[in-house]
């Protein structure tokens, strides 16, 4: 599974990438700027993107629009500005929203 972590608070970033390793993950890629993460998320056809709403360069509407028009669909969590959500509920909401297997994290 590769997951993109694009997020203006890299200390939030970090927290959350720790998380993520802590369970398994090993593929997982952190940026701060929006054209970064939009060029990594298609050069890799990441599984997952979880992304500030209001990421400096290209905010999330930018980088889903530009998906749409490169025809891929990773599962894509947008998280509100300045909102740290505990890592535990990131995992719970991408769980739930997309289905996947409880034991993957």
């Amino acid at each position: 599974m590769k997951i993109v972590l694009a997020h203006s608070d890299i200390n939030y970033m970090k927290k959350l990438k720790i998380f993520f390793l802590n369970k398994g993950v090993t593929d997982i890629h952190a940026f701060s700027n929006g054209f970064n993460a939009l060029s990594h998320i298609i050069k890799s056809r990441s599984n997952i993107v979880i992304i500030e709403e209001t990421l400096p360069g290209l905010n999330a509407t930018d980088i889903q629009n530009a998906l749409v028009f490169k025809h891929l669909k990773p599962e894509i969590i947008i998280l509100k500005p300045y909102r740290n959500i505990p890592p535990e509920k990131v995992i719970s909401k991408i769980k739930s929203e997309f289905s996947l297997d409880k034991t993957t994290f």
